[in-house]
């Protein structure tokens, strides 16, 4: 569970990058289409990426919550696997 946990993890990283990478790419087109000065695009860049790192990271919150909720649904279903395990074979 938990390589697949890092899997997960590293796939949504790989993502976040490309869509990290894109933004300024796709500000500086539209910087084009409506005629903005380089220190307003600078600035549009800085405060895209301050958003970008706050969702990150209330993004990751909210993983660790789901994982957390996963995890102790997975304990009870295990429990009740054991315990149906030792009623059959009488542990």
């Amino acid at each position: 569970m938990l390589q697949m946990f890092s899997d997960i993890m590293d796939d949504y990283n790989t993502l976040f990058l490309k869509y990290h990478d894109k933004c300024p790419l796709f500000l500086r087109q539209r910087s084009l289409h409506m005629r903005v000065i380089r220190a307003e695009l600078d600035y549009m860049l800085d405060v895209q990426e301050t958003s970008l790192f706050e969702k990150f990271l209330t993004e990751i919150g909210d993983m660790f919550a789901e994982i957390a909720f996963l995890v102790e649904k997975q304990r009870v279903v295990g429990n009740k696997i054991i315990s149906k395990l030792c009623s059959i074979t009488k542990c």
